[in-house]
């Protein structure tokens, strides 16, 4: 035990000497941040006081906001809603001279349309002695200027009807698969939204015998408690003929936008997911139990998410990562003290593993050196060779990065970087980082045509190619972008299987092949003391 602290602080000595005390003093900082995770015990009570004590302010505020914006809300959506007339059985040309809201059925409690008029021929009919009455919230299929629409009328729930406006309001802005709002009464609590052609999701499970109908559990709407443990179990092994894997990563995409934007779904189920007709894609429905926690702090807010995605691995049989999980995950690690993870990382909320004291990897290689050499990365495509984890990847995104394209060969590095690419994204509350990661050599983007980048970057990985291939590379990088960023690596005590290695990774060798081969300009950023310098070559 004594030797290992006298270790500890001895390397402590050596980092603070070579990274300088604003290094040690960022990073302590950063590792801080795990003092905050003593406050997720208290995530639970903090929603249910905010309930008790804040809905009614919340409701007001938002219905002033709504008010103030109604108009401009429902002539957008009516010139965005396509005439959909013909895709339900009727003409449009019965409707469009009216501004009326006509009613053309009424929807049972398990979705089924109970026809008002003749010709709906394509939904999903019951008869009005089959219909199984609604047991909360009306709702009606309605003709309404122009268009076809859902009217929603929530009755005396002043609350569930504002927070329902309220997100469709706001996350139709965000690109979230939702309704427009066509048209909204705010005395009588009535919402009308763009109808959504397709098939609800339960439906479509329904079909295959699973009974999730409201009909074929009398239990249900007989006032007893229904236990859909088993109902969800037998979904989800019909669920891969019902739907692809794609539309459930998307649907999970549609989650984490709204996360973004710092709205908790609150209530998914199978029945508030549409399977879009023409585009097969999911459409969230039924937000009245979505709200917006915009007071919560943003590094605070991950800790609200969990519920959201946990109901969502218990539906959909994923496994995505929450705090809690992520915990688990980096505790694992660090007993396992597993070799395999080169780059050290902080992962936010104080979350880290690895020795992120150590400059020449992860972490403290960012945090010392790369952050401040590399151009300004807002807006910027980036190619990342022999990324290792993507982590250098993943950092520039952070920091405003387009798009960066990460190619590395080993696989258990590449399941690395999408276990850092997913808990980035939870911590930083972002619903998807455009990490374009790839699995294969570096080497193949010679036979592929990815265009243009801004600027790419290989570390401390060109010299484990052969000569002749470090050569054709670094010419085609100079056909690909304008800069390109190589870290060498002139440490003589690293064991290496080839001699040669030693050679092809110092700044002398790199210099030249650079020159050679299109890379006119180049500066190297050699920190006294450091034995991985950076070269910075540019075709001009």
């Amino acid at each position: 035990m004594f030797r290992s602290t006298v270790r500890r602080f001895k390397a402590l000595i050596a980092t603070t000497r070579a990274a300088g005390f604003g290094f040690l003093v960022g990073t302590l900082v950063e590792l801080s941040k795990s003092a905050l995770l003593y406050l997720a015990p208290f995530v639970r009570p903090y929603r249910h006081l905010r309930i008790a004590t804040v809905k009614p302010l919340v409701t007001i505020w938002q219905q002033r906001y709504l008010r103030a914006r109604s108009e401009t809300i429902c002539s957008q959506a009516i010139r965005q809603s396509s005439q959909i007339f013909e895709r339900i059985g009727l003409s449009a040309s019965d409707y469009l001279a009216s501004d009326d809201c006509i009613v053309l059925a009424d929807i049972d409690q398990d979705g089924f349309f109970v026809p008002k008029v003749s010709g709906l021929t394509r939904l999903p009919i019951k008869s009005r002695e089959e219909a199984l009455p609604r047991l909360r919230y009306e709702l009606t299929l309605v003709a309404y200027r122009g268009t076809v629409g859902i009217r929603k009328q929530f009755g005396s729930d002043k609350h569930a009807f504002t927070r329902e406006a309220y997100a469709l309001f706001r996350l139709r802005k965000s690109g979230c698969n939702i309704p427009h709002i066509l048209g909204i009464d705010f005395d009588h609590h009535v919402l009308v939204m763009s109808f959504i052609p397709g098939q609800v999701l339960r439906e479509a499970i329904a079909n295959k015998g699973v009974r999730l109908r409201d009909c074929d559990r009398p239990e249900s709407h007989e006032g007893h408690s229904v236990d859909m443990h088993d109902h969800v179990v037998a979904s989800k092994h019909v669920l891969h003929e019902v739907v692809t894997p794609g539309f459930i990563s998307d649907l999970y995409d549609q989650i984490r936008i709204m996360h973004s934007y710092k709205f908790l779904l609150g209530d998914l189920k199978y029945g508030n997911v549409i399977i879009g007709a023409e585009d097969m894609k999911p459409y969230l429905i039924d937000l009245e139990s979505a709200s917006e926690l915009r007071e919560v702090p943003d590094i605070l807010f991950p800790l609200f998410v969990s519920n959201d995605i946990e109901r969502f691995d218990n539906l959909f049989g994923t496994e995505h990562i929450t705090v809690r999980r992520l915990g688990n995950q980096v505790a694992s690690l660090e007993r396992s003290r597993s070799s395999l993870w080169y780059s050290p990382a902080i992962l936010g909320l104080g979350y880290h593993f690895g020795n992120v004291l150590d400059i020449g990897a992860g972490y403290g290689r960012w945090r010392f050196l790369l952050r401040k050499q590399f151009p300004d990365p807002k807006g910027k495509r980036v190619l990342d060779l022999g990324a290792n984890n993507a982590f250098y990847g993943i950092q520039l995104l952070r920091q405003g990065a387009a798009e960066v394209l990460s190619v590395e060969r080993d696989s258990s590095y590449f399941g690395q970087g999408l276990f850092l690419r997913e808990a980035f994204e939870l911590l930083d509350n972002r619903a998807r980082y455009n990490l374009n990661y790839v699995q294969g050599d570096m080497f193949d983007i010679m036979h592929r045509d990815l265009g243009r980048f801004d600027f790419a970057m290989a570390l401390c990985c060109l010299y484990y190619l052969d000569d002749e291939r470090i050569r054709r590379l670094v010419a085609r990088m100079a056909s690909m972008t304008d800069i390109f960023i190589v870290q060498c690596n002139e440490d003589k005590s690293i064991p290496r299987d080839d001699a040669q290695t030693f050679r092809k990774a110092a700044v002398a060798y790199n210099l030249q092949v650079l020159h050679e081969n299109g890379f006119i300009e180049t500066r190297v950023v050699a920190p006294p003391g450091y034995d991985r310098p950076l070269i910075i070559a540019s075709t001009s």
